[in-house]
């Protein structure tokens, strides 16, 4: 993109971008698939703790692939830069469509239920106006949020990326120094004594394996920079800093949390409990604990501003390399912002709403998400065996560490594969399919003229709908990207 600087995001916007995305309901959801599986206190806390120094690892090996390759994009940017283009193509368009549409689309969902839950002592909706105002509510989000990225990063989207990243820290606050009061001035340590820190324990391997699952999955989000790569300031010395300070950050927080959870609340009470914070706010902050759920959904709304940043700079990375519309590479010359990309990214999450459920979407599409992590992971590996010329400033850690991460990446992929066969079989399935069609859309040179009229189409009235226009010059890398005339006639070929 190009390079304005003005438009950059420096240390604390970047950072405020990674804690305020992995701290989100992972908090109020994961303690208790944790402790299903782990059985106890104190194993649960060294799943946590596990957990993790894992996404640390999992941090170091993306930020040496971010350091290593200056483009924003993520997965997408890597694994094109080692000519895996099937895979690219087919990861890049399930991601979008499905897997980014859904996850919005359901964070969306559940803001609205949670600010409908803050409003239940006063509002008198049938169960069909509940529905539509849940519905409204996350819609007016997006919209929201959607209008605000449309502008200058620096300015509007980031600014309320740290506003929301600050109030999700003193909530998290509250509930620390909530249950540490409890544990040091009224003596709540029944258990942690007398046995009860270990009891239950579940030392069985694939039960650990499993209750490591569910904390790698409430610590994602570590890679969130990796996908706005060219509009971060001071990328090399920013990166690395704002994802392992980050990564530490939430993990302390994610510990401190869970003791306090547990001076409260018992093992059994835990698991049996739908929603974990609420509950130790009924036993801890009297009739305050109904501000929980509208505290909560405040929370998510960081959440759904950093989902609408790395979905939209994905797609723009993958337009640019023409693996997309090329109306999704357009960007508003004055802010920077790939606003065609963005509204498109909003409008498939609130088109795929209206499916209805769509947890099994999620779960299928796990599989493949999965998989791209892997293959981005096995690209660097690669990168480092045939000693591909990269960044002359990319940061290197031992090979060590990508190939531990990349042996953890195939075991999160063989485990689902052993548990639920279909969903696993479906999710490669897709991705299969996918890989076809980049042979049969992409790779022949002499592409479908209608194709190629209703991209034409689509991006002049993109650029005059959204005030728009093509990049001519990567300043970056100083190279030359096409053209959507350009793009065309090479078609032709």
């Amino acid at each position: 993109m190009p390079d304005h600087e003005n438009n950059k995001i420096g240390f604390i916007g970047a950072t405020s971008y990674i804690v305020g995305t992995i701290i989100g309901s992972g908090l109020f959801v994961s303690p208790t698939a944790i402790l299903k599986q782990s059985g106890s206190v104190g194993l649960s806390l060294c799943v946590w703790l596990l957990s993790g120094l894992f996404t640390v690892v999992a941090g170091m090996v993306y930020v040496e692939l971010g350091t290593s390759i200056r483009e924003s994009g993520s997965e997408f940017a890597y694994i094109s830069y080692v000519g895996w283009y099937p895979l690219a193509f087919s990861f890049v368009w399930l991601t979008t469509l499905v897997s980014n549409s859904c996850g919005m689309a359901i964070l969306a969902d559940t803001f609205g239920e949670y600010v409908m839950q803050a409003m239940e002592p006063i509002s008198c909706l049938t169960d069909s106006d509940k529905l539509w105002f849940k519905r409204l509510t996350g819609y007016l989000l997006i919209f929201l949020l959607t209008w605000a990225n449309f502008f200058s990063l620096k300015k509007y989207a980031a600014r309320i990326q740290i506003v929301i990243t600050i109030a999700k820290m003193l909530s998290v606050a509250l509930i620390i120094g909530t249950g540490f009061y409890f544990l040091i001035f009224k003596g709540r340590t029944q258990h942690f004594v007398d046995g009860n820190l270990w009891k239950g324990s579940n030392f069985d391997a694939e039960s650990i394996v499993l209750a490591i699952y569910a904390g790698n999955w409430a610590y994602g989000g570590y890679d969130t920079l990796n996908y706005g790569a060219e509009e971060i300031s001071n990328y090399r010395r920013t990166l690395p800093i704002a994802v392992v300070g980050g990564v530490i950050t939430t993990m302390f927080i994610y510990l401190t949390a869970n003791i306090s959870y547990f001076v409260i609340l018992s093992p059994e009470a835990m698991v049996g409990s739908v929603a974990v914070a609420s509950d130790f706010s009924k036993e801890t902050l009297g009739d305050f604990y109904y501000a929980m759920p509208a505290i909560v959904g405040i929370l998510m709304i960081g959440t759904l501003n950093s989902d609408i940043f790395t979905s939209s700079r994905y797609m723009f990375a993958a337009a640019r390399k023409g693996q997309m519309p090329t109306c999704w590479a357009l960007v508003n010359e004055k802010t920077n912002s790939p606003r065609v990309s963005i509204f498109y990214h909003s409008f498939f999450a609130i088109a795929i709403s209206f499916l209805g459920s769509v947890d099994k979407l999620i779960n299928y599409m796990t599989v493949c998400n999965l998989l791209q992590q892997a293959t981005a992971v096995a690209a660097l590996i690669w990168i480092r065996y045939k000693g591909t010329t990269v960044h002359r400033e990319a940061i290197r850690f031992p090979i060590a560490i990508p190939i531990a991460f990349f042996i953890f990446c195939i075991a999160l992929i063989v485990i689902p594969l052993v548990k639920e066969p279909i969903t696993t079989a479906v999710g490669l399935g897709c991705a299969i399919v996918g890989i076809v069609a980049y042979y049969i859309f992409v790779k022949p040179k002499r592409k479908l003229r209608p194709l190629l009229w209703l991209d034409e189409w689509s991006t002049k009235l993109s650029q005059l709908v959204f005030w728009a226009v093509m990049e001519e010059l990567d300043e970056q890398k100083n190279e030359h990207i096409p053209t959507i005339s350009e793009t065309l006639e090479k078609s032709k070929l």
